[in-house]
């Protein structure tokens, strides 16, 4: 963060159930489902850091897209 200031993330939130879900629908893919457990286990959730905005990732992606863009909108006013 410290080599790109102003840098913003956007932490797509799911439940493990739903990555699980997910990830057996789509047979051959890099992150098969039973990586799922693993990754949640070594996963550190980046709440309250600074420029980081946590979003409900079970919602359509235009309201995802619409969340993110009128986030990183208001965070250029302050």
């Amino acid at each position: 963060r410290s080599a790109v200031p102003g840098l913003g993330f956007v932490f797509l939130e799911l439940t493990k159930e739903m990555a699980t879900e997910r990830c057996s629908h789509r047979p051959g893919h890099f992150m098969p489902a039973s990586l799922v457990d693993s990754q949640f286990a070594t996963l550190e959730a980046p709440y309250g850091e600074d420029r980081t905005l946590v979003v409900d990732a079970s919602q359509p992606v235009d309201d995802i897209g619409t969340q993110a863009s009128n986030w990183w909108k208001a965070s250029k006013a302050d």
